[in-house]
């Protein structure tokens, strides 16, 4: 997603939730819902990236399937 914000896609990668596979040090992996969102400080653009552990609402996703 950071490659395609670079290459201008803004649009495509900025307030869109996405889930990608975190690694924890036990080489165990857990889903992260991540959002990605600008903002300005004077003539500089950050990048934040909020991220959240879905291992809870996937592991309740699975419970009521």
């Amino acid at each position: 997603h950071f490659a395609d914000y670079a290459q201008g896609s803004a649009a495509a990668v900025l307030g869109v939730n996405t889930q990608i596979r975190g690694q924890r040090t036990t080489d165990s992996s857990f889903p992260i819902t991540c959002t990605i969102t600008e903002m300005q400080f004077g003539s500089e653009r950050k990048l934040v990236v909020i991220a959240h552990d879905a291992s809870s609402q996937q592991d309740q996703n699975k419970r009521s399937a």
